[in-house]
């Protein structure tokens, strides 16, 4: 016997709150603790290395936070049914770390940098990528979450969607990139956009390696 769908639904909604709040108290401990748990590239490169994990949970400021934070409400609920909420944290946290070591690698100039922004890019990649992989129509239209769902419905039936999300995601990035600006911005300092182009790139290789299920009956594509 399978659960009720108002009660899965429930259930998952009750899930990815308890995700919200794990995640907002590790970024409010992080905030507590100051910027010295930002990315720092000279303090990395000096044996700093902790900054590659912690880099993303701080955050220049209570508002910078709030945002983020209401981004990744958006994030859990929509994919809620491809990876398990409780997984999502993990692949969060694994987009940050991957999207700092990507940055060190790949972007000398990039001084410093803090914020889940990255992350969030990474983990929308790796979700959209999963999606993209999924065998079966009938797992595609049950694994985004309503009201997402009807909005997509057409979209569902094919690996299309799988691309409309990856698409979007690339025009983002792209746009961020183009419209650089070394100002600091509302938010308590400068965006940094390499970060979200790193983070995308570390989620679409997780989702390439993740499994999706092959079963039409599993709540979650990828338990």
């Amino acid at each position: 016997m399978h659960p009720h769908p108002d009660t899965t639904t429930a259930a998952l909604r009750r899930a990815c709150a308890a995700c919200l709040v794990i995640a907002a108290a590790v970024c409010a401990m992080a905030q507590s603790a100051g910027p010295g748990l930002r990315y720092t590239r000279n303090e990395v490169l000096h044996g700093a290395w902790w900054e590659l994990l912690t880099a993303s949970w701080v955050h220049l400021g209570w508002l910078h936070l709030a945002l983020n934070l209401a981004g990744l409400a958006l994030v859990l609920m929509m994919f809620a049914r491809v990876v398990r909420p409780w997984r999502q944290l993990s692949v969060l946290a694994a987009c940050g770390f991957l999207a700092c070591v990507l940055m060190l690698a790949l972007a000398p100039r990039v001084g410093w940098y803090s914020g889940l922004s990255g992350a969030l890019h990474g983990l929308f990649a790796a979700n959209a990528v999963i999606l993209l992989r999924l065998p079966d129509p009938a797992l595609r239209r049950t694994a985004i979450t309503a009201p997402t769902a009807h909005v997509f419905e057409h979209w569902l039936h094919g690996p299309g969607f799988g691309w409309v999300l990856l698409g979007g995601l690339a025009l983002k990035v792209g746009v961020d990139m183009a419209l650089r600006s070394p100002a600091p911005s509302w938010i308590g300092g400068p965006v940094e956009p390499i970060a979200h182009a790193t983070g995308a790139l570390a989620g679409l290789a997780i989702g390439w390696l993740a499994r999706p299920r092959k079963s039409r009956r599993p709540r979650y594509m990828v338990g």
